[in-house]
């Protein structure tokens, strides 16, 4: 099994042991020095990862399959990988570095793009603040990871808490105050778009939270926006069912079943994905379409039958 199969199969199956074993502390040392300029040994390494690699993102079971391979690259001759995690609640994308070995990769650095951090930046900071005596960085660490799993869980509220919590104790914080504005989009979408503006969006990070923004206010163009400059970074047409969703909101249900048709073709076992087209052919008339669908959702493997009867029961309604 290539190296790419056993981060996926790690992270759907929660196994934070397995997805932990891929990265060799020797090599990820080396890259921290490099990168950083520290002196990090790997028994130094060893002995951070489980605290310091954020697994909160493992293996939700009612998210089966949420965490699929997209693409590989060579970047200056290092082999990287990039991934994508879904939830109900948002889309980031992570991408992986590994070592130089062909006949023995391992991974030496993950990067998110939704919270814009790297394992080797986190590993810099914990080095630096014990060699200094500041022993409180990774007690923020460890609550920032404890803070994504409740936003992956969609525990809003609890997030917006906790964050101020961290905040308060540091109003300075760039990863607190990157989780607020995180967390602000679901519990005052209004309010994070107010904290846009006048920022001009420059990064993947930024076009992520816009595109929930956007969708979260009404705010239609800014989130096209934002799936057309995700689509030429990440080049995946899982973004379709963005589109979809989008088109279905502005009631264009023409565009908003060809998006989804497309991303059916795509993920066919995506079963969120064939629940947005049941609504749209729902809300656009087509009742014989819908009945269709429904019985294609029925048929696809591991489908969650229990959302298909929430949605039946709600009367196709958003």
């Amino acid at each position: 099994m290539d190296i790419a199969s056993r981060i996926e199969e790690a992270v759907n199956n929660n196994n934070a042991n397995a997805y932990l074993s891929l990265f060799d502390p020797q090599f990820v040392a080396n890259e921290v020095n490099l990168m950083h300029t520290t002196k990090l040994s790997a028994e130094d390494v060893s002995a951070l990862l489980p605290s310091v690699v954020d697994t909160s993102f493992l293996g939700p079971s009612r998210y089966k399959g949420h965490y699929q391979f997209v693409k590989r690259e060579i970047r200056d001759s290092l082999q990287m990988l990039v991934f994508r995690m879904y939830t109900p609640g948002f889309v980031d994308y992570h991408l992986y570095v590994l070592n130089k070995r062909e006949n023995n990769p391992c991974l030496i650095e993950v990067f998110s793009f939704l919270n814009n951090s790297s394992l080797t930046k986190r590993l810099a900071a914990i080095f630096r603040a014990k060699t200094q005596g500041a022993n409180n960085e990774l007690q923020y660490i460890v609550k920032e990871n404890k803070i994504n799993s409740m936003l992956i869980e969609r525990r809003y509220e609890e997030a917006y808490t906790n964050v101020w919590e961290l905040l308060s104790n540091d109003t300075s914080r760039k990863a607190s105050i990157d989780l607020l504005l995180r967390t602000l989009c679901y519990v005052d979408p209004s309010q994070a778009a107010k904290e846009w503006e006048g920022v001009t969006a420059t990064q993947a990070s930024d076009y992520l939270l816009n595109l929930v923004i956007g969708e979260k206010t009404g705010d239609y163009s800014r989130a096209h926006r934002c799936i057309t400059v995700l689509h030429q970074i990440f080049g995946d047409s899982f973004l379709d069912f963005y589109s979809g969703r989008l088109y279905r909101g502005q009631k264009n249900y023409a565009d908003a079943i060809g998006a989804l048709t497309n991303l059916y073709e795509q993920f066919p076992l995506f079963d969120d994905g064939i629940l947005e087209l049941i609504r749209a052919y729902y809300e656009s008339g087509n009742s014989a379409e819908v009945n269709r669908w429904i019985k294609v959702y029925k048929e696809t493997l591991d489908a969650d039958q229990g959302k298909l009867k929430i949605l039946i029961a709600e009367k196709l309604r958003r």
